[in-house]
C-alpha cells in the first residue's frame, strides 16, 4: 500500500510535471507563433523595402553615372585650376622677388634721403654761420665807416671853422687894405 501510495504520488507529480511542461511548451509555441508572425510582418516589410531598395538602387546607379560624369568634368576643371594655381604661384614668387628688390631700393633711397637731409642740415648750419659772420663783418665795416665819417665830419667841421676864420681874416685884411 505504501508502494502504491508512492507510485500514485509519483504519478501525480509526473502529471503535474507534464502539465507544467505542456503549459510551458504551449507558451513557447505561442511565443514562437507570435515571433513567426512578427518575423513574417518584418519579412513582408523587408520584401517591400527590398523592392523599394532595388528601385532606389537603379535610381542610384543612374545618379552614380551622372555623378561620375560630373566628377570627370570636375577633375578636368581641377586640373585646369591646378595649372592656373601653379602659374599664379610662379607669378607670386616673381612678384615677391620684385617687391623685395623694391624694398631694398626703398631702403637705399631712404638712406640717401637721410644723408641728403643731414647734408642739407649741415649746409643750413654753415649758411647760417656764414651769414652771421658776414653780418658781423658788414657791421664792423659799417662801424669803421661811421667812425671814418665821424672823423671826416670832425675834420670837415674843423676845415669849415678854419675856412670861416680864414674868411674873417681875409675880410679883416681886405678892410684894412
Amino acid at each position: 500500500e505504501d508502494h502504491m501510495e508512492k507510485l500514485k504520488q509519483e504519478k501525480e507529480n509526473y502529471i503535474k510535471k507534464m502539465k507544467k511542461v505542456r503549459k510551458e511548451s504551449t507558451e513557447q509555441v505561442n511565443l514562437l507563433v507570435k515571433e513567426l508572425q512578427r518575423a513574417k510582418v518584418e519579412s513582408d516589410a523587408l520584401t517591400v523595402e527590398a523592392r523599394e531598395s532595388a528601385t532606389k538602387e537603379a535610381s542610384h546607379a543612374k545618379e552614380v553615372q551622372r555623378l561620375e560624369k560630373a566628377l570627370e568634368s570636375m577633375l578636368d576643371h581641377n586640373a585646369t585650376l591646378v595649372n592656373t594655381v601653379e602659374d599664379l604661384e610662379k607669378k607670386k614668387a616673381s612678384f615677391e622677388m620684385k617687391m623685395q628688390e623694391m624694398h631694398a631700393s626703398i631702403e637705399v633711397l631712404r638712406d640717401n634721403v637721410d644723408k641728403m637731409v643731414n647734408l642739407a642740415k649741415e649746409q643750413e648750419e654753415q649758411i647760417k654761420t656764414a651769414a652771421a659772420e658776414r653780418e658781423l663783418f658788414f657791421l664792423e665795416i659799417v662801424k669803421q665807416e661811421r667812425e671814418k665819417e665821424a672823423v671826416l665830419l670832425e675834420k670837415n667841421g674843423n676845415l669849415l671853422e678854419a675856412v670861416d676864420q680864414h674868411s674873417k681874416d681875409l675880410d679883416e685884411f681886405l678892410q684894412i687894405h
